[in-house]
Parts: structure tokens; C-alpha cells; sequence
């Protein structure tokens, strides 16, 4: 799958979802919305999505701003705003405006919903949500309770497309 976001393309490419699942590891994926639904429809129930949001639209502008992204600060936000309205087609929506508060709620669902399923099977565990909303440092602490749980996983970023066109990565 790939996206163009912001002048910029980003993919998850498949073969490596594939060479992980091979080694019978849990694929850990930090997406987009867009990336997040494409993935679902391949992988179907083999796929448990966590969307990650705001309680408000203040909360996810100071965050943007921190980033420095004023350039595009009301893109970001409008493409927030449209993926926001598709979290109904993910499994869990966790709220992150604390950062710990809302990894305590990842980690419930890991050990109380997820678990016994990560034990008797490879599960792809994506972390998604829009521009902010704390996506990749939270798959940084699931991987680290997924380790600490005794599931092997590894954690894939989008790349940008054109590594993957140039052939750095393959």
C-alpha cells in the first residue's frame, strides 16, 4: 500500500508484513488511516488495528505546532478531521492525551483481549491515527510489553516510496 502525504509517498510493503509473519513474529505496523484499512482488507481477522486519538482538536493542534509543521498545520488538521470519521472500521480506539494513561489502556488490551490470541497465532498489531496523535511512540512501549510478554514481534514504519522505488529497500 502506499499514500502520497504531503508532496511526499509512503508505503508498507507487503513482502515485509510477509517475512516477519514467516518467522512467525508479530508484525507491530505504524500507519496511516489509509494504509491502516488497506492492510485490514488483506489480512482481514489476522489484523487487530488500535486507532489512536485526541479528546479535541486543541489538543492535536499544540502537538502539531510543537512539531513545527505551521506550513501545514491546516491540511493536517483537515486530513485528521476525515480520518477521525473512518475509527468506526477499526477494533479499539484508545484516546491519547497522556501518554501513560493511554499506554495503561493498550497494555489492558493486550494482556486481557489479545494475549491468548498472540499465543496460539501471528497477529498483525498496527498502531494508527492522523498527524499527532502520539503513533510511534506508542508502538514503542507495545513492543516493548509485547517483548516483555514473550511475543517476538518487530515493528515496521511506512517507508518513503521513493527508498523503496530507488531500490534501497525491496
Amino acid at each position: 500500500e502506499f499514500e502520497e502525504v504531503y508532496g511526499n509517498y509512503y508505503g508498507t510493503l507487503k513482502s515485509e508484513i510477509n517475512r516477519i509473519l514467516s518467522k512467525n513474529k508479530t508484525p507491530l505496523l505504524v500507519l496511516n488511516v489509509k494504509g491502516a484499512i488497506t492492510l485490514k482488507k488483506l489480512f482481514n481477522d489476522d489484523c487487530i488495528s488500535i486507532f489512536l486519538n485526541t479528546s479535541n482538536r486543541d489538543i492535536l493542534k499544540d502537538r502539531l505546532l510543537k512539531r513545527n509543521v505551521d506550513s501545514n498545520l491546516s491540511s493536517r488538521l483537515e486530513k485528521a478531521e476525515f480520518e477521525i470519521s473512518l475509527k468506526e472500521e477499526f477494533d479499539y480506539e484508545v484516546v491519547n492525551d497522556d501518554f501513560f494513561q493511554s499506554f495503561e489502556k493498550i497494555k489492558n488490551i493486550i494482556e486481557n483481549d489479545l494475549y491468548s490470541e498472540l499465543r496460539s497465532k501471528t497477529l498483525i498489531v498496527n498502531m494508527l491515527g492522523g498527524p499527532g496523535t502520539g503513533k510511534s511512540s506508542m508502538a514503542s512501549g507495545v513492543f516493548s510489553k509485547l517483548k516483555w510478554l514473550g511475543v517476538e514481534a518487530e515493528i515496521v514504519y511506512e517507508y518513503a516510496k521513493e527508498l523503496v522505488w530507488s531500490g534501497h529497500f525491496n
